[in-house]
């Protein structure tokens, strides 16, 4: 199934068939790294598969997850910006 068909054409369809998460780009970028807990992932994909979770939904979660690690990638970025400064004026 190509990706751009991971959920389905309706509301009502995606309700009744559900999501398929091996192509959901979504779902790929919780499941590479993005959601660390195992029963969360697990939950979410059985809620994707069974339609309870929707598209929209699932691109949600993977947002707050993204924005969560690049909040804190840049905070770690600033504390180390002075040692960067540093080692490049060496």
């Amino acid at each position: 199934m190509p990706y751009w068909l991971a959920g389905r054409g309706s509301l009502k369809e995606h309700r009744l068939r559900g999501g398929n998460p091996e192509v959901d780009v979504a779902f790929k970028i919780l499941l590479y790294g993005m959601e660390p807990d195992d029963r969360k992932l697990k939950r979410i994909e059985e809620d994707y598969r069974s339609g309870a979770l929707l598209t929209g939904e699932l691109k949600q979660i993977t947002i707050e997850r993204l924005n969560a690690f690049l909040e804190k990638h840049r905070a770690r970025r600033e504390k180390a910006r002075s040692q960067v400064d540093r080692f490049l004026k060496d």
